[in-house]
């Protein structure tokens, strides 16, 4: 059976005389002062060496790529596709989850749509949505999103390519599609309904 292997991480930190260390000093000094992480993967193996200069560029790319992707895409506005999904689930253990889902989903996106406010301000999507995909006559009645999914759920049922419902479908899990003004992955305005082009039974979704 193989050994594992050993990682040894340096402190600037640490104290120096202060008591016995569990790293000698003598192990460091082998590799010089600027020995940051040491990784040897079996007794005997080369020993690979990260030293805090390495830790520091790292570090930088890290900070220029992400300043680079808040630049560049974080703050343009795109109008785009997305898929309003409503689905059940089961539950783990029948408890946790348990119920009916809302997400907003595409690209990099997948935010969740709840009745109540909260720090996304969630709020200003459920109307929308609600509005784009009516399951009753207007105004014949103003449903909570609790009760809408289940609704939603059988009119806007998963199809197959050939336009018949999917297995269960309507039972557990709809679909629809929207427009949307994005930032990032945010999602500032709803704009309308989205529909993929008509096929050659003539069905379409969306």
């Amino acid at each position: 059976m193989r050994a594992a292997g050993a990682i040894y991480i340096n402190s600037r930190k640490r104290d120096r005389g202060k008591g016995p260390s569990i790293i000698p000093e003598s192990f460091w000094e082998r590799f010089g002062p600027d020995a940051a992480v040491v990784e040897i993967d079996h007794p005997g193996g080369k020993p690979r060496v990260t030293t805090w200069h390495d830790l520091g560029r790292q570090k930088r790319e890290r900070q220029a790529n992400s300043l680079s992707w808040r630049r560049e895409g974080c703050g343009r506005t795109e109008r785009r596709a997305l898929y309003v999904w409503v689905f059940h689930c089961p539950g783990v253990d029948g408890v946790a989850y348990y119920g009916w889902w809302t997400y907003l989903v595409g690209r990099g996106i997948s935010i969740q749509v709840r009745d109540l406010r909260d720090y996304s301000g969630q709020m200003r999507l459920r109307g929308p949505i609600m509005a784009l995909f009516p399951v009753h006559p207007p105004g014949l009645f103003d449903e909570s999103l609790y009760d809408w999914m289940p609704l939603f759920a059988r009119k806007y049922c998963v199809r197959r390519p050939d336009g018949k419902p999917r297995l269960h479908a309507g039972r557990i899990q709809g679909k629809g599609m929207i427009w949307a003004d994005v930032t990032g992955n945010c999602i500032e305005r709803i704009i309308g309904r989205a529909y993929l082009p008509q096929i050659a039974n003539g069905n379409r979704h969306g």
